[in-house]
Formats: structure tokens, C-alpha cells, sequence
């Protein structure tokens, strides 16, 4: 670790970027972030400031992490954007900076940086308790369209949409907390005994059941150890199990604000239950298996999922109607192999064995400051196997650091230096950090501006301005091609204008595939006198089963009838 960075400035970057998570643009519809928004630069600026004081890195340190990062990327960005390539690459130099801080540092700069994250969810917390509570009436915190908190139901999620993210963080946050408790003297613990009750509660009212199994696994592991080599602990141990409990439980049941439902619903949640997940593992392996060598791209599989979920529906029978939309694939490897191809598979089995030797190295040193980073590194890694947590960028970062302080003592070599002057450091990484934060200002604003369209009265004149800066747009383009078709189609006057909507539709299914595009692309067939590309798709609707209104209309298609009543979906 580089002797020249000043403690305190460490500190304040590293509290920013675990900060980062709660100051995102104030989205219009639940989706996710994006992840190369705000939590992505956040992290570029504090790798630029680390890596500009290098003078010597060790290039293995350097080889293994880019080689496994940045090749699928590349081979991707063959057949994508040039600016959704820099985005790609931007991120894994992020994640670069980051393994190198973590693997050079000392013992007690990861105490440092731990520690500094539990200060960041610490303030995570307060703010989701602060919306859960009613006190903001159930909206959004926010400052000039960014929020500080995007939960706007009863849920305790904080600045995260979602609740199996927050709650698996807030575990990370407990199992830290829980390490400098378990380690101090009792002068100081009488100060992080109620620390750890804290988050502990506020882990277990996240109502993600991947942080409550965390919890007990980990309580598990710890009480064993207290039994094996530190009873006096044993019984504080308990009485804070028996705290946090019913604390949690209750702050779980008795939620202070009333679910409030967005102006737009265009995609639906996940349905409950393993056979929707069974379906949907079924779908995205359909996704990898159109695109087995490079995959369909980082970010792209809602772009493709209903596509593989109609392959998957056609193969075999499923219990489950076929799911609506979905951006990820509830499983860490599986996403990746979809994403990236062949490349991220590799990737995910590089990953799987570092944790496995993290778990082996680590598992009975709960002095080290290894301990919490391996539980971490762990239990990220085991909650992604069926939930979400690994698809998204600041578990994905946590992890990386968590697994860089693991491996500490195993990576570090005294050989194979490699001398490179921070001037070539420099140019590269400010690049990095213009165009996060050009895209990270750029994705607010559009998503800002779609908030005011959906309330523009038609035939506004700056209504056609808006349309015309939401479609350049990737991310907001699919939503407005999808309300504008609704809305055209719904009246029939209207529908001398269908054959124009369709290379509009055509480009947002590109992007997104939602049920509405598609029921909009039937239509918009069938009213263009294309009955036998009508049949098709609607074929491929009824397969899907997420549509029962219009069966009889894809029936008459395909008989190359035309029905006039037309029910699109709202």
C-alpha cells in the first residue's frame, strides 16, 4: 500500500463511495439504477485518485483481474455502441482500481475501509427508517430530481429499489459490526454491542429472505466458534440474538407508510415461488443458448429474455405463466453466461473458486480482518445464486473489495514487479470518470424529462421535443414507443397511423422486449394487412400465456381475419 496517501483522505473517499448508492437519479418507473450511473463513477474517481499514486504494481495483480474483466467486454463491444463499450470498460477499470487497493492494503487500512462502510449504511439506514416511518408521506426524498431514498412503499429499502439488495448490505454492514465487537475490549464494546443489535433488526425487517438465511448462518458460525474458543462472549452473544429478533420483527410488520403505486407500471415484479424461477433459469438459458460465444451483452437481457422465455415454453410445460419482462436472471452464473457468452462463464467459475479458497484460507480466523471480508465475499456470492444481488453495481464493488482483503495474504508476491509512471495512469482514468458522470447527468435528465412527458397534455408543441430527446434515448426509448402505440391503438381513429409505428417498435424491442411492444407489434401487423407476420407474433404471445384478452383476435390472424375489438393493455 502506498505510504503517501494521507489516512484522512482515504477515509472521506472511501465514505463517499460507500455513500454513493444513496445519491441516484429519482427514477419515474421501478426499474434498477443503471449501473453505470452514480455508484460506477463513484468508485472510478476514488480508483483515480489511488491508482495516480502507484509507482509500482505488481502485474499479475494487474493481468488477471483485466484479462478476466475486460476480454468478454471487449468482445462484445465488437457488435455494440462505442459508447456502451467505454461504459463496459470505464467499469472494469473501476473494479481494477479497486482489487489493487484491496490486495495492497494493510490490515489496518481494511479495518479502515470496513469500517467506513458501516458509517455509509449506517446512514443507509436511517434513511430508510426515515421513509418507512410515514415522515415523508410516502415519497421519495428528494433533492432537485435526485433522490436520496427511492423507496416509496412500506418496504425499510432505503436508497435501493429493491429489498433483497438492501437487505443483504445491511447484513454485510451487521457481520462488520459484529467482527469489531467480537474483537474489542469491553470498553469499547459497550458502544458496538447496540451497533450490532441495530443493524442486525434492520436486517432482518428488510424482508429479504437471502439476508435473513446470511443471518443464520453466520450466527451459526459464530456461536460455534464462541462455544470452541470464547465463552465469555457467548452470553452477550445471545442476549443480542434475543434483541434483535423481535426488534426486527417488528419493525418488519408495523410499517408506517401505505404501498403507493407509480404513474406508469410497464414492467411487472417477479412472481413468488421456485417454479417461476425454474422458468425463468429455463428462459435465460434459452437467451445464452441463441448466443453461446459472446452472449447478448452487459445489460442487454431484458432485450432478449421473452424471446428465450418462448423457446423455453415450447420445449416443455411449466406450472408457471410465462413472466412479463425481467433484467436479470436471479443467478449470478447464469447471467453472466447469458450476458457475456462463453467468456463470463469462465469468469464466474474463476469466481466461484476464489471464494471457495477464501472460505478454505479464512474459516477459522475470526481475529483477522479477513473474517468479515470472506463472510462478505461469501454470502454476496451465495445469495446471487438465486436472487439479484450480483447484477448489480454496488454489491458487485463491495464484493470485489471483500474478496481483494480475503485473498491479501495469498496474492501478495515479492516477485514480478512492474514499473509504469502515473502519467499513463492519469490520462485514461479521468477519461473514465468524464464519461460516467456525462452518463450518469445524461440518464437523470432523460428520465426527469419522461416524467414531464407522461404529464404533457397532447398537442403540446413541446411535447414533440420531448418525444423526439426520450427516443435517443436507450433506456427511456422502448417505454415511449410502447405508451405511444397504447395510446394511438386505443382509438380507432387512429389507426390509419399503425404502418408508421413499425420500425419504431421493431428498434424498442431491440432494446427491451416488454408484452406491451409485442402486443403493439401484433397490431399494428394486423392492422397493416400483414396477417401472416400477425399470426406469428401472436403465436408467439399465446405461447407466453401473459395475455388471455385477445386469444381469439390471434386465433382470427391466423385465418387472416381482421376482429375489431382491440384490448391493449394498460
Amino acid at each position: 500500500m502506498p505510504q503517501n496517501i494521507p489516512a484522512k483522505v482515504l477515509t472521506v473517499t472511501a465514505f463517499l463511495l460507500f455513500l454513493s448508492p444513496s445519491i441516484q437519479p429519482a427514477l419515474i418507473n421501478p426499474n434498477e439504477v443503471p449501473w453505470h450511473t452514480i455508484p460506477a463513477f463513484a468508485l472510478a474517481a476514488f480508483a483515480a485518485y489511488l491508482i495516480s499514486t502507484f509507482s509500482r504494481i505488481r502485474i499479475y495483480k494487474i493481468i488477471i483481474p483485466l484479462s478476466l474483466g475486460i476480454v468478454p467486454i471487449l468482445l462484445h463491444a465488437l457488435e455494440t455502441s462505442l459508447i456502451r463499450s467505454l461504459f463496459y470498460i470505464s467499469f472494469s477499470m473501476a473494479l481494477l482500481g479497486l482489487w489493487i487497493l484491496a490486495t495492497n492494503a494493510s490490515a489496518k487500512t481494511s479495518q479502515k475501509l470496513l469500517f467506513t462502510y458501516t458509517a455509509a449504511a449506517f446512514i443507509w439506514c436511517l434513511l430508510a427508517i426515515l421513509a418507512w416511518s410515514g415522515l415523508t408521506h410516502g415519497e421519495m426524498i428528494q433533492i432537485n430530481g435526485w433522490a436520496l431514498t427511492t423507496d416509496i412503499s412500506s418496504k425499510i429499502n432505503g436508497p435501493f429499489a429493491n429489498g433483497n439488495v438492501f437487505g443483504i448490505l445491511v447484513f454485510c454492514a451487521w457481520v462488520i459490526s459484529l467482527w469489531y465487537w467480537l474483537k474489542q475490549k469491553k470498553q469499547f464494546g459497550h458502544f458496538l454491542f447496540p451497533t450490532t443489535i441495530f443493524f442486525w433488526a434492520v436486517g432482518i425487517a428488510s424482508l429479504s429472505r437471502g439476508a435473513w438465511a446470511a443471518h443464520a448462518i453466520v450466527v451459526f458460525i459464530v456461536l460455534l466458534h464462541l462455544l470452541l474458543k470464547n465463552r465469555s462472549r457467548l452470553i452477550p452473544f445471545i442476549i443480542a440474538f434475543a434483541l434483535a429478533l423481535p426488534l426486527g420483527l417488528i419493525l418488519n410488520s408495523q410499517g408506517g407508510t401505505q404501498p403507493i403505486e407509480p404513474k406508469q407500471q410497464f414492467e411487472a415484479t417477479q412472481k413468488e415461488g421456485f417454479g417461476a424461477r425454474l422458468l425463468l433459469w429455463a428462459s435465460v438459458f434459452e437467451v445464452w443458448n441463441q448466443h453461446p460465444w459472446q452472449g447478448v451483452g452487459y445489460g442487454q437481457l431484458g432485450a432478449h429474455y421473452l424471446t428465450g422465455q418462448h423457446a423455453a415454453l415450447k420445449k416443455r410445460r411449466f406450472t408457471q405463466h410465462g413472466l412479463t419482462t425481467t433484467t436479470y436472471a436471479h443467478n449470478a452464473p447464469l447471467h453472466l453466461l447469458a450476458e457475456s457468452g462463453i467468456g463470463g462463464a469462465l469468469l464466474a467459475l474463476f469466481i466461484s473458486l476464489t471464494v471457495a479458497l477464501a472460505l478454505m484460507l479464512n474459516w477459522n480466523r475470526m481475529h483477522s480482518v479477513a473474517w468479515p471480508a470472506t463472510m462478505i465475499a461469501s454470502m454476496l456470492w451465495l445469495q446471487g445464486m438465486a436472487n439479484i444481488s450480483m447484477t448489480r453495481p454496488f454489491p458487485i464493488l463491495l464484493f470485489c473489495l471483500a474478496m481483494g482483503i480475503a485473498l491479501r495474504v495469498f496474492l501478495r508476491y515479492r516477485n514480478n514487479s512492474y514499473s509504469m509512471p502515473r502519467k499513463y495512469f492519469t490520462i485514461p482514468v479521468a477519461l473514465s470518470i468524464l464519461i460516467l458522470c456525462s452518463g450518469a447527468y445524461a440518464q437523470t435528465r432523460a428520465w426527469d424529462a419522461y416524467g414531464e412527458w407522461l404529464t404533457t397534455k397532447n398537442g403540446n408543441k413541446g411535447d414533440r421535443d420531448l418525444v423526439a430527446q426520450l427516443l435517443s434515448n436507450d433506456s427511456t426509448m422502448p417505454y415511449v414507443v410502447g405508451e405511444t402505440v397504447r395510446q394511438a391503438l386505443l382509438i380507432p381513429s387512429r389507426h390509419h397511423m399503425a404502418p408508421q409505428f413499425m420500425p419504431y417498435i421493431t428498434a424498442a424491442l431491440e432494446k427491451l422486449e416488454t408484452p406491451l411492444l409485442y402486443q403493439g407489434l401484433f397490431f399494428t401487423q394486423a392492422l397493416s394487412g400483414e396477417m401472416n407476420s400477425a399470426c406469428e407474433t401472436g403465436r408467439f404471445i399465446a405461447v407466453q400465456n401473459w395475455d388471455n384478452h385477445n386469444q381469439s383476435f390471434y386465433q382470427a390472424a391466423c385465418e387472416g381475419k381482421l376482429l375489431q375489438t382491440l384490448e391493449i393493455k394498460k
